[in-house]
């Protein structure tokens, strides 16, 4: 059998579910500007990020994001996913063994160059996982509190940062001797304090980091606002 890393499933619905809320987010963002001013924001948000994190950050993905537009776009097919959330919570569930089992096929055929058997299971999780999500979100994060905002406004410096800071603290931690479990779970809670930490510390209070991970600016002499955790 192949050896698997933990939850190899997340990789069938992370990057789609960004892909997808970004899209949506588009669709909202165009009903309240013009396609102009939107362009503007957009390249000043995310174009000077962009290329401060492929020089800084990381030096060295459209379906979802345009599914993710339709789906915002059509109020049918967004209730459709609000209310057939449980259902595809679900198919994901039951689709799982079948994902980890095709996984763990040492020498798996392929059809015209396509890994059908583990494509497959791995395609209906991915999606069934992103509309449950999505469906989850519409239930439950309807009211905007302070603790939600703050979260929101962190989205984008944590994608941006996440893979440099996972990348440096794996370097180390994976030879340490304390099992693959202790090392995973280190991984991503430490990774997690950290970027929060530069987010919190370096990007969120100062203008110019501000700009560089694509925030919006405090409007002057305002500092940004305290998150406050009761509710």
């Amino acid at each position: 059998m192949r050896a698997m890393p933990p939850h190899p499933e997340r990789r069938t619905w992370r990057m789609p579910l960004l892909l997808f809320v970004s899209g949506a987010g588009t669709y909202l963002a165009l009903r309240h500007r013009s396609a102009l001013a939107f362009l503007a924001e957009r390249n000043r948000r995310l174009l000077v990020p962009l290329v401060f994190g492929c020089f800084v950050i990381v030096p060295r993905y459209g379906l979802f994001f345009l599914a993710g537009y339709l789906f915002a776009r059509d109020p049918r097919l967004w209730e459709a996913v609000r209310r057939q959330g449980h259902r595809n919570f679900a198919i994901a569930a039951l689709t799982l063994p079948v994902f980890y089992a095709s996984a763990a096929i040492p020498a798996r055929p392929t059809w015209f160059g396509w890994d059908a058997l583990y494509g497959i299971p791995a395609l209906v999780v991915g999606w069934a996982t992103l509309l449950a999500i999505a469906g989850w979100a519409q239930v439950h994060l309807t009211s905007s509190g302070p603790l939600l905002r703050y979260a929101t406004e962190a989205v984008h410096p944590f994608c941006i940062l996440h893979q440099t800071v996972i990348v440096v603290l794996g370097y180390h931690v994976v030879r340490w001797r304390n099992g693959l479990w202790g090392r995973y779970f280190l991984i991503c809670g430490g990774s997690f304090v950290l970027i929060m930490a530069v987010y919190h510390l370096i990007v969120r209070p100062f203008a110019p980091t501000r700009l560089l991970f694509g925030l919006k600016p405090v409007p002057q002499g305002r500092p940004p606002p305290a998150v406050e955790l009761a509710w």
